[in-house]
């Protein structure tokens, strides 16, 4: 249980500095940057209690907040994904619902869920974020436009960093 805590810690603060350090430097031209950190909630145990998660989700983005002084934006994105979280694991859970071994993992549960979870839980984060950040539909094209392009960079960047450091092999469904 320990080592599941300090992992999980240990993978927050690694996400975080990679969103601080490097994601929110890159120059695009189209305004956008990609946002990798929601990674950590999707990756967290499935018996994790609703509350916890909840708990834990708003410490995040809180931290996040902290360094991008965004108001709490970062917070209620967090805090919405994983209210969400719960409901599209038991959309997508299997027949037989999910096993003590698993977990939530391209290498565990098979690259169609990951995907479909982490679109999902990244699209909900980045929707919250940026109305929240924009809180106008004067440009309402310019805002979808934004969400699809950020989540669909940011589930690109998640892919490749669950490929790149998930040493296990990765099942195909």
């Amino acid at each position: 249980m320990l080592t599941k805590i300090f992992s999980n810690l240990f993978r927050f603060i690694v996400l975080l500095l990679v969103q601080i350090l490097i994601l929110n430097r890159i120059e695009v031209p189209l305004f956008f940057t990609p946002i990798i950190y929601p990674l950590f909630l999707i990756r967290l145990p499935f018996e994790i209690p609703r509350w916890l998660l909840l708990v834990i989700a708003f410490s995040a983005g809180a931290i996040v907040d902290s360094f991008f002084d965004s108001g709490g934006i970062n917070a209620a994105a967090c805090v919405a994904a994983a209210y969400s979280r719960q409901w599209i694991y038991f959309i997508f859970r299997p027949a037989g619902g999910y096993e003590p071994t698993h977990k939530p993992t391209i290498s565990s549960m098979g690259a169609r869920w990951f995907v479909s979870v982490t679109i999902l839980i990244l699209f909900i984060h980045h929707f919250i974020f940026y109305i929240l950040q924009i809180f106008s539909f004067r440009l309402f094209f310019h805002l979808f436009f934004k969400i699809f392009i950020t989540t669909l960079f940011s589930i690109l960047l998640v892919l490749l960093s669950e490929f790149l450091f998930n040493k296990k092999k990765v099942r195909a469904s």
